[in-house]
């Protein structure tokens, strides 16, 4: 639907290796692809957008990568975005990492999410979270 009304193709990769998430984790990382592909539908101009999740050492990685403009350079330096912002909580409630980064110039856009799997392993074990909206 969403490839539909913007025009912009999808490519989505789940690695195997991911284990199940508490429901607190998946709606945070949901949250974070759904404000990704809201920024790259108004301001990327891309044609397509990778969505991967994976499990790589000690850590749950979500990267939407884009092949859009490219996020200026101004935003990456005083990023007072709401939606960054929101991102950037979203992932430091499970302990994780967030960034955004310019890939090149005029090549796209990459938001990456790293979360420790201890943390997503004990939060689906003890079925709680952080309690995101």
């Amino acid at each position: 639907m969403w490839s539909a009304s913007s025009g912009v193709s999808v490519r989505l990769e789940c690695s195997p290796a991911v284990p199940p998430l508490s429901q607190d984790l998946a709606l945070a990382l949901f949250r974070i692809v759904q404000e990704s592909l809201n920024n790259i539908a108004k301001y990327a101009g891309a044609r397509t957008v990778r969505i991967a999740l994976d499990a790589e050492a000690d850590w749950l990685c979500l990267t939407i990568e884009d092949d859009g403009v490219g996020i200026a350079p101004e935003v990456l330096e005083k990023p007072r975005s709401h939606g960054i912002i929101g991102m950037n909580q979203r992932c430091a409630q499970f302990n994780g990492e967030f960034s955004v980064e310019r890939v090149a110039a005029g090549a796209g856009t990459r938001v990456s999410a790293r979360i420790p799997l201890a943390v997503a392993r004990a939060a689906k074990e003890q079925g709680t979270g952080p309690g995101l909206a």
